[in-house]
């Protein structure tokens, strides 16, 4: 639930530091501003989890700190960038879906 909120929050801060590019005239009659604002808290949040659930599976070599309190925080600084930065969130996606492809031979060569 906490990654969840960070990953939230990273989106929310996205959102504000790019209100500008929202005021340009290409978007005067339109809603897509609305929209992208009400569902990237959300898309936020699901990020949040899956970084969660994908650090605690150990498909990728990631080195967290032992301390429960250390890991926590390294999971929600994690969760908030991947929540601010989409292209973050495309990368972590990528490499998942390699390591777990269905061609095995491919896993091998990487």
């Amino acid at each position: 639930m906490l990654s969840a909120m960070a990953g939230s929050s990273g989106s929310v801060i996205s959102i504000i530091s790019r209100l500008d590019e929202y005021r340009s005239s290409e978007y005067d009659e339109t809603i897509f501003p609305i929209v992208v604002g009400a569902f990237k808290p959300m898309i936020g949040a699901f990020m949040g989890m899956f970084l969660f659930a994908f650090l605690n599976s150990q498909l990728l070599p990631v080195l967290l700190p032992e301390e429960p309190e250390n890991k926590w925080f390294a999971v929600m600084s994690l969760s908030f960038l991947i929540g601010f930065s989409e292209r973050f969130a495309n990368d972590l996606i990528s490499q998942a879906e390699n390591k777990v492809s269905l061609n095995p031979q491919e896993n091998l060569e990487k």
